[in-house]
């Protein structure tokens, strides 16, 4: 049966471009234990600039906690860092570089902010770009998305929690 082994040949491949390859050894780099380190800023950051805004989780509402420590970081990662900006890569945009950030990278980034407007006040915009440039340079630097997910679930669950003590 050789359609299968060619599916199966085709599944192994758009998984390996979605980055959903070998999971590489991201949680062992420095910089993404600074990355983890980093979020600290990050909440205060987002609390600060949203004022009312972070009152409206409920710390105790457990589908609210699994939706968006898990779910919502998953799906978007798979659309924006897995398919968007694995997508970027390979094309011609995806090898120059500019302070050290894809091209690939910046236009990723440009449209998950983007994204994240419609739902949340527009004095985010800052720390949904500069948490979208280093989960899309961890997709550059590891071509997999793990250590965004990771990350993402990371900074979401700290969100989550510290807006919720409020």
């Amino acid at each position: 049966m050789p359609w299968i082994k060619k599916g199966w040949i085709a599944l192994h491949r758009a998984a390996a471009d979605l980055g959903f390859g070998k999971v590489p050894p991201f949680y062992q780099d420095r910089l993404f234990g600074l990355a983890c380190l980093s979020g600290i800023g990050f909440w205060a950051w987002l609390l600060t600039a949203s004022g009312a805004y972070s009152r409206g989780f409920d710390a105790a509402n457990l589908f609210a906690l699994l939706s968006f420590v898990f779910w919502q970081p998953f799906i978007e990662e798979l659309v924006f860092r897995g398919y968007l900006q694995g997508v970027l890569c390979r094309s011609s945009i995806g090898e120059p570089k500019w302070m050290g950030v894809t091209l690939a990278n910046l236009l990723t980034t440009v449209v998950f902010a983007s994204a994240h407007l419609f739902r949340h006040p527009l004095s985010w915009v800052g720390g949904i770009l500069l948490v979208s440039l280093v989960l899309g340079s961890f997709r550059d630097r590891y071509a997999s998305v793990y250590p965004c997910i990771v990350l993402h679930c990371y900074y979401n669950a700290g969100y989550f929690l510290a807006a919720g003590a409020l």
